[in-house]
């Protein structure tokens, strides 16, 4: 699809019915939320990437304090 190739070249990733852009911003469409992580570079290539990053901590508990199931998190965070 043509957006899809746009979207690829731009670095932008589809998870479900959202978009992960480059700069952190997840839009979740059947939500109609934007959540915003802020970058934390230098803590994410400290990790190898089997462990949770701290921005990834913090999506999980934000999105289980507003009820999201472990499966719709797990499909937001690539997991």
């Amino acid at each position: 699809h043509e957006r899809t190739a746009e979207d690829w070249d731009q670095g932008i990733r589809q998870i479900g019915h959202s978009r992960l852009h480059p700069d952190g911003r997840l839009i979740v469409y059947k939500a109609g939320v934007t959540i915003i992580k802020p970058p934390l570079a230098a803590v994410d290539a400290q990790l190898h990437p089997r462990f949770l990053t701290v921005a990834e901590r913090e999506t999980i508990a934000d999105m289980r304090r507003a009820g999201h199931s472990l499966r719709a998190i797990g499909r937001v965070l690539g997991r």
